[in-house]
């Protein structure tokens, strides 16, 4: 959304593109551009600074927008598997292990089966390397479990 919200403000620019899952977000997305106005310098430096913040605190990038999931012939939760990821690296959190193991793989799915057939890649609208992300994730979390 910030992006869009960035893009926005630019002059000639008629449609932004903001991700919407359902209709409840798109009638929210709606009403906030209802009476759009262009951010200030100060609003856009304030903006970029905190976008620099996250970045160099969130290690995959991944928006969850599942476009990866549809396709993937092992069915592998690619973006949760990515959140258990950035709370394990960003947070620390000792319940990202919980998670990986008891709840977002329970039926299998981990990311070491990944075929690396690069369907994900090709509908990931973040342009992420899922592949090689995938084998960070399963390296982090399964190498562990198999000692």
């Amino acid at each position: 959304m910030v992006d869009a919200i960035l893009n926005a403000g630019f002059p000639g620019i008629m449609t932004v593109l903001s991700g919407m899952g359902n209709m409840e977000q798109m009638e929210d997305n709606i009403s906030f551009m209802k009476d759009f106005k262009p951010l200030d310098k100060t609003e856009l430096a304030a903006v970029e600074k905190v976008q620099k913040i996250f970045k160099s605190k969130n290690p995959i990038p991944c928006t969850a927008c599942r476009y990866c999931t549809d396709g993937c012939p092992k069915h592998i939760s690619i973006p949760d598997l990515f959140a258990d990821m950035n709370a394990k690296q960003i947070y620390h959190d000792w319940n990202a292990d919980y998670y990986y193991n008891d709840v977002h793989t329970s039926e299998g799915r981990k990311a070491s089966d990944c075929i690396k057939c690069g369907k994900c890649e090709k509908a990931c609208p973040q342009h992420l390397q899922i592949r090689k992300l995938l084998a960070d994730v399963a390296d982090a979390f399964e190498k562990d479990s198999e000692e």
